[in-house]
């Protein structure tokens, strides 16, 4: 950014990155690849800042390479791209034109960048498509707009997927309206400065909310994040070209703010241990598994255990993920004949069941056990089950 918009916009963005609560807890907290997307944002900006100070099929390359490594880390990349390259065709127009001649190491670049991507595609014959297929969002768009309008607002400071680490807090309204005449303000300022980055950034920001806003997939948080770097750029754009209005008053309002929140996280964090998911129960749940059960395989058939189980054992017990249907898990095996032969199941509890069906055909196939099932609730501060170890012999 500092070599199209110069450092004093430039510091301005990775200031507002550096301490926007919802950017920090989606990098660190989230388990959804955010952070290798967030990686692949960066790479593809000094791809594109080294071919803008020297044009070339070397450099063009890089591009490609990017481009396709970010598809590779994860799909929806591709809204990025098209939104970015929508925005840089429309500013740089003359630039574009006589940059086609290093399209073809563009696309050398993609092709190498993206093998591993393509391989799979054609192995699996689509597979990543067929699951994005798996998570239509459910209404038609007249419907799910008011809902995705407030949960962009709310991922523009902090969004409400992490917030649920503690249990939640509602934000102040007096927030959220503070912070979405912000951004507008910013966007509308980065666009009147006159210069073609300025109009690429608020061209490809509108295209890519479009985007989201208007998905047939199930649209969260995790997917409206990849407007914050957008956002911020247009932030220090519009702060460096008017350092007093926008950049004095927009800096209070937003330092206010994320400040709030970061001492919210904290203190709640601290006082509740986490709750669902983020509870402080997964070092409980990590004790029994290498206590009882190092020497078997431990099944876990819900998701967003095996991960931190696997790490605060530190890789000492013989683990596997089983989902499938209630009726069958994915192996084809019927839940029946699973807890036939025996071995020890750990799921989440009641209240934090991600995918219950696997739950409900391994209820019912428990029920009609002839063995001996030995049942361990593992709780968090709070009281409630955090998650569910069951021992079949």
């Amino acid at each position: 950014m500092a070599s199209v918009a110069g450092w004093r916009a430039s510091a301005v963005a990775a200031l507002v990155l550096a301490v926007h609560p919802a950017y920090i807890w989606q990098t660190v907290f989230d388990s959804g690849l955010i952070a290798t997307w967030m990686l692949s944002v960066g790479l593809l900006a000094l791809a594109l800042a080294g071919y803008a100070r020297a044009p070339g099929l070397g450099t063009a390359f890089r591009v490609g390479l990017a481009m396709e490594f970010g598809v590779w880390a994860r799909a929806n990349f591709l809204w990025l791209l098209a939104a970015l390259f929508i925005g840089i065709a429309v500013s740089w127009r003359a630039e574009i034109s006589r940059s086609l001649r290093h399209a073809p190491a563009a696309v050398a670049g993609a092709l190498a960048g993206g093998f591993p991507f393509l391989l799979y595609q054609w192995i699996s014959v689509g597979g990543t498509w067929e699951a994005l297929s798996m998570y239509p969002a459910e209404g038609s768009l007249l419907s799910l707009l008011p809902a995705r309008l407030v949960l962009l607002n709310e991922v523009l400071l902090a969004d409400r997927e992490h917030r649920a680490m503690w249990g939640g807090t509602p934000m102040p309204m007096w927030q959220a309206v503070a912070l979405a005449v912000l951004a507008v303000v910013c966007l509308f300022a980065c666009a009147r400065v006159g210069e073609k980055i300025g109009r690429a950034v608020t061209i490809a920001s509108a295209l890519l909310i479009a985007m989201l806003l208007s998905s047939k997939m199930a649209i969260g948080e995790h997917h409206l994040i990849v407007v914050i770097p957008l956002l911020a750029v247009a932030a220090g754009i519009a702060s460096a070209r008017s350092p007093v209005l926008l950049g004095a008053t927009g800096a209070a309002v937003f330092a206010l703010c994320a400040s709030w929140w970061h001492i919210t996280a904290w203190s709640a964090l601290a006082a509740t241990g986490g709750v669902g998911l983020w509870s402080d129960g997964s070092y409980r749940l990590a004790d029994e598994i290498a206590t009882r059960y190092s020497d078997r395989v431990v099944t876990f058939v819900d998701w967003g255990l095996r991960n931190q189980a696997y790490v605060l054992t530190r890789g000492g017990v013989p683990m596997r993920e089983l989902f499938g249907t209630a009726e069958r898990a994915e192996s084809g095996e019927a839940w029946e004949q699973i807890v036939k032969d025996g071995g020890v199941f750990v799921r989440n509890g009641p209240g934090n069941r991600q995918f219950p069906r696997p739950s409900e055909g391994l209820d019912r196939a428990l029920a009609d056990a002839p063995a001996s099932v030995r049942r361990t609730n593992i709780f968090q501060r709070n009281g409630d089950v955090f998650a569910e170890v069951i021992d079949t012999r």
